[in-house]
């Protein structure tokens, strides 16, 4: 899953961060660190980056991707040069799993098999021809474009302020 941040303002921020700082390359790692940060503090919320609270749990008790979503919590991370930062999923499967609960999906079984999990509340086991996996964003995305919350670019704004002016 590949995401461009085209907020002019978070743009001008970074270019701005580039030709100002003595050490850009540090600048944008503590930028990707600020926001690795933010993401994975919604998976503690339960809530998008806009606060927008996830959909419950149907088959266990718990926080939505916290148990199963740990590996995505956990591969949440970002890659810096002198110019740009990458904040994302960057192993394949766990991306192709991130997207998956980003935006939702509907998962089928091949025809004449099952879908089989177990339903912890229940406890029982459930067979099912295709099973909906709501939407619940952790990405800072509206549509299929990077849209940093306000505090978001405020706390960028704030670290650039305070840890890196020549």
């Amino acid at each position: 899953m590949t995401v461009v941040i085209q907020d002019a303002e978070v743009q001008a921020l970074i270019n701005d961060l580039i030709s100002n700082t003595a050490r850009p390359r540090a600048a944008l790692d503590a930028v990707g660190t600020r926001i690795v940060a933010r993401i994975r503090a919604t998976f503690v919320a339960g809530a998008s980056p806009y606060g927008e609270k996830w959909a419950p749990l149907k088959f266990r008790r718990g926080r939505p991707l916290f148990k199963t979503g740990r590996t995505l919590f956990n591969r949440i991370t970002h890659s810096t040069s002198e110019t740009s930062v990458d904040v994302g999923i960057f192993n394949k499967r766990s991306a192709e799993i991130g997207e998956k609960h980003q935006f939702g999906a509907v998962e089928k079984a091949p025809p004449g098999k099952f879908i089989i999990f177990k339903d912890e509340i229940h406890d029982k086991l459930v067979f099912a021809r295709k099973i909906r996996i709501p939407a619940r964003p952790f990405l800072p995305i509206r549509g299929s474009v990077a849209d940093l919350p306000r505090t978001w670019i405020d706390d960028i704004t704030a670290l650039f302020e305070k840890d890196f002016e020549k």
